[in-house]
């Protein structure tokens, strides 16, 4: 197989839920379901947010205005991603690669451009 053959022990696929041609397709490939993530959409048509403040030391910005980011971004990854429930033995990519794999993450209901990165003193601390 291409994959293993560069090195690679296993892939790694996204499924929607509710999609289930897409996930007997996978399973047929000998893909096997390993955690879940639950997708939430909130409509916008009709609401007023309320108008928060981030605390004086923070600043969000979003990763478009500021794509020098990107190294920061890593990095808040790098400590986080192990929290994350179902990725606690999962290994962080390369910063090359770590890119191009959260780009591919994201719905297409939100743009990997939109992503907003929290700031304390000039240094990404959060991104969401």
């Amino acid at each position: 197989m291409w994959a293993s053959e560069r090195g690679a022990r296993e892939l790694e696929v996204p499924v929607s839920g509710n999609d289930p041609e897409s996930l007997s397709f996978a399973q047929r490939r000998g893909f096997t379901e390993e955690r879940r993530e639950v997708n939430l959409v909130l409509g916008l048509a009709g609401i007023s947010p309320r108008q928060v403040q981030p605390p004086a030391a923070i600043e969000i910005v979003i990763w478009a205005q500021r794509p020098e980011l990107a190294r920061g971004m890593y990095d808040v990854d790098l400590e986080v991603h192990p929290d994350i429930p179902g990725f606690e033995d999962d290994q962080s990519p390369e910063r090359p690669s770590w890119l191009p794999i959260r780009n591919r993450a994201d719905p297409p209901s939100r743009p990997h451009h939109w992503r907003t990165v929290s700031m304390r003193r000039q240094t990404p601390c959060d991104v969401a």
